[in-house]
């Protein structure tokens, strides 16, 4: 059940959490997506992000019970207590995620469905993350977030994100590292474009689909010649991660090639 967390354990875990560019979005969304139990998560930019945002899932949607209350800030069915924090098992906890979203688009729709519910429903919510309108629809179970007009309110942060000529790659390296982490969701990425007369076009499309594991979406994601070449480090929250690996072998410092890239969950 979703509820408020007292002020005590506000004050303890608040983030001040900003939601500065598209990524943000697309990755609070898609731990939300993790968190609800999914097997599938479909991410959609339209304009880079700056038109709309659609994060759609087939995860466990959301209780009617819970709905009121489910972009309110600092309201979560995650954490109860601070104490919780020892045992907590999601990517989300704070009860921000929604909130912030709602506070810097033009309009936040929700379209959830459990498995026990007889049709889906459509919520749109106003910039405090309050339920302005309600209505039924048909719609598989699971949720679908569709962020509109991001930072319409805030031009200058606006103004610098259509500046951006690396979103959709950004947000493909994000997919890529939650798809690395759980080999078992599919994830797909769609980018469609508008030009000065408002027609719309396609970019390519990127899926990785379900993998059994870990190295299998490696493989998927980057080949098997450099899957051969894969080397897994665990190390505890403490330790200090002293280089990277590129080819099999951990750089030191004495050693300035640079490695592509650098995958960690």
């Amino acid at each position: 059940m979703i509820r408020p967390l007292d002020n005590t354990t506000v004050r303890r875990i608040s983030s001040g959490q900003v939601i500065t560019k598209v990524e943000d979005v697309v990755k609070e969304l898609v731990e939300n997506s993790i968190d609800a139990e999914s097997t599938s998560i479909e991410v959609k930019l339209v304009g880079d992000g700056l038109t709309s945002i659609t994060v759609k899932d087939n995860g466990v949607g959301i209780q009617e019970c819970d709905r009121p209350a489910m972009a309110m800030r600092y309201h979560t069915s995650k954490l109860y207590k601070f104490e919780d924090l020892n045992i907590v098992e999601t990517y989300g906890f704070r009860g921000e995620a929604l909130n912030s979203i709602c506070a810097v688009t033009e309009s936040t729709q929700i379209i959830t469905k459990t498995e026990n519910d007889p049709v889906a429903t459509l919520y749109t919510l106003d910039r405090s993350g309050k339920i302005l309108d309600e209505k039924s629809m048909g719609s598989s179970p699971g949720t679908t977030v569709i962020a509109v007009k991001l930072f319409s309110n805030i031009p200058v942060r606006r103004q610098v994100a259509q500046k951006s000529t690396s979103t959709g790659k950004n947000v493909q390296n994000i997919l890529i590292t939650y798809a690395l982490a759980h080999p078992h969701i599919r994830f797909s990425l769609k980018q469609t474009y508008e030009n000065n007369s408002k027609i719309k076009f396609k970019e390519g499309d990127w899926i990785q689909p379900a993998m059994k594991n870990t190295m299998d979406a490696i493989i998927k994601l980057f080949g098997s010649e450099l899957a051969n070449d894969v080397q897994f480090c665990v190390w505890s929250s403490d330790a200090e991660l002293i280089g990277t690996s590129e080819n099999g072998n951990v750089d030191d410092d004495n050693n300035k090639e640079k490695q592509k890239a650098l995958y960690q969950w």
